[in-house]
């Protein structure tokens, strides 16, 4: 299971944080955030040690909320205090 800082390199040779994690509906997701271009995020299901991305609108709506919860601000560069 994938866990909050890990870095993994995705099929497109980019790599990328996990920058949040939840369980919902008995499926583990992931938040990721590129290192490189932060503002490239790629929400996934981790299942059988295989990286999904989430597609589906309604799963997406349903998740998300439940990541932001456990988004961890100080990954991105500034944390957001010079918004």
């Amino acid at each position: 299971m994938l866990e909050f800082g890990d870095i993994i390199t995705l099929e497109n040779e980019k790599k990328y944080l996990v920058a949040g994690t939840c369980s919902y509906d008995d499926k583990n997701y992931v938040y990721l955030v590129n290192t490189e271009e932060q503002t490239n995020v790629v929400l996934g299901i981790v299942e059988n040690d295989d990286l999904q991305e989430v597609t589906d609108e309604e799963e997406f709506k349903q998740v998300m909320p439940l990541i932001l919860d456990n988004v961890d601000m100080s990954i991105f560069v500034d944390g957001g205090e010079n918004e």
